[in-house]
């Protein structure tokens, strides 16, 4: 009579297995997680934050999450977006932790400075002035804040698709040309996926 298969290898051989095992690792190389697990280190109780392009929040209401005395400042031109964030915010109880903004980035409209935190996800992109984008950004920042910008990375399959649909005048930066945008900022800290980028760095 042939033993009994072990669990551990009927697991190892099932297609269950085999599934759980490729969410597990794309899970492992998400951005999101990525973004989080970076950006967590910056963040403390009474942060003043910029989200800029926030959208509808997915990213505005876990950052808020971590917050206590502090606020999200949530901007973005699009008022769709901006009313899903705040039911959003509503039904995860962060609501007075965030401060919608109906804008564009950069703007005279807006007038808020000294963040200790100002970051945009897959936004950098959608800017043909990038370098005036950083600026305005340091501007806004306080001395030793830190900005965060996560985005397609230029050459790759996805970011070439991003480029040919945003048509002339648009690009979608490579990681060492986004790295030479942050040349007056410190500590910091890159990193480069498949077909992504994270950098993280402080004002001077």
């Amino acid at each position: 009579m042939k033993p009994l298969l072990k669990l551990n290898d009927f697991y190892q051989k099932s297609t269950v297995y085999d599934s759980v095992r490729k969410l597990r690792e794309l899970f492992k190389n998400s951005p999101n997680r990525l973004f989080y697990s970076e950006t967590e280190k910056v963040i403390d109780a009474s942060s003043k934050i910029l989200d800029i392009g926030c959208g509808i929040g997915f990213y505005s209401v876990q950052t808020a999450r971590q917050l206590k005395k502090g606020r999200v400042f949530c901007l973005d031109k699009r008022v769709d977006k901006l009313k899903k964030l705040e039911v959003r915010a509503r039904k995860a109880g962060v609501d007075n932790k965030i401060a919608i903004v109906e804008d564009t980035f950069p703007t005279n409209e807006f007038q808020e400075f000294g963040f200790d935190f100002i970051y945009g996800t897959y936004v950098l992109h959608e800017f043909k002035d990038h370098a005036g984008f950083i600026e305005e950004v340091k501007n806004r920042l306080k001395p030793g804040g830190t900005v965060a910008m996560l985005d397609h990375r230029g050459g790759t399959p996805k970011g070439r698709h991003i480029a040919r649909h945003h048509g002339e005048g648009y690009k979608v930066l490579s990681t060492k040309e986004v790295i030479v945008l942050f040349d007056d900022f410190k500590n910091k800290r890159v990193f480069q996926k498949k077909d992504y980028y994270l950098i993280v760095a402080e004002k001077q």
